[in-house]
């Protein structure tokens, strides 16, 4: 959205409320009712350096997450990795198929403006890991978010949700680099 050079507060405010209603049980309404796209009151000059100043505070924030019960995971490796494994193939395909991937979002996201689509896309993009490789640090911060609404999210131990062994398995046999080869990086 930094690059975006017109109607950023119409773009960020639509972006909020796609991510509101994807998460109606505990995001709703949680953006509030501000107006992001009155130019008066918050001009694209000033929205871009807000944007700017959050993305240099040091807080890390998982775009995406898997979670999954250790029992289930333990009774079911092979269905585990070849989850995995199709996540990492459609963030592959998400970068390589911008056409399909703005198809998809069109249908998904509150919206059917093409210039929203495109910033939304652009963004997603650059953010979207091929490669989620699961990071206490992040866990952390996540944990930090949550403990806001979830008084007893704090006794949880952050290294528990990270597990970095299917990725690991995945990085030995090839596939990232089979992936690259299929899609281009």
């Amino acid at each position: 959205m930094r690059e975006k050079p017109v109607n950023l507060g119409l773009a960020l405010q639509n972006a909020m409320r796609a991510i509101e209603m994807a998460n109606p049980e505990t995001l709703y309404g949680i953006f509030g009712d501000t107006n992001w796209s009155n130019k008066e009151r918050l001009p694209d000059r000033l929205l871009r350096d807000l944007i700017e100043h959050f993305s240099k505070l040091p807080l890390e924030v998982s775009g995406s997450s898997i979670l999954v019960r250790r029992s289930y995971v333990a009774k079911n490796p092979d269905i585990t990795l070849k989850f995995l494994k199709a996540w990492i193939e459609g963030a592959y395909l998400f970068k390589a198929k911008p056409e399909l991937s703005i198809g998809v979002l069109k249908k998904y996201v509150a919206t059917q403006d093409s210039e929203v689509l495109n910033a939304i896309y652009e963004q997603q993009k650059e953010r979207l890991s091929t490669k989620p490789t699961p990071y206490v640090r992040v866990v952390k911060s996540m944990m930090y978010l949550l403990s806001r609404t979830r008084p007893e999210v704090p006794s949880a131990s952050p290294e528990g949700f990270a597990e970095a062994r299917f990725i690991n398995e995945l990085e030995s046999v090839g596939f990232f680099d089979e992936m690259n080869r299929q899609y281009g990086k």
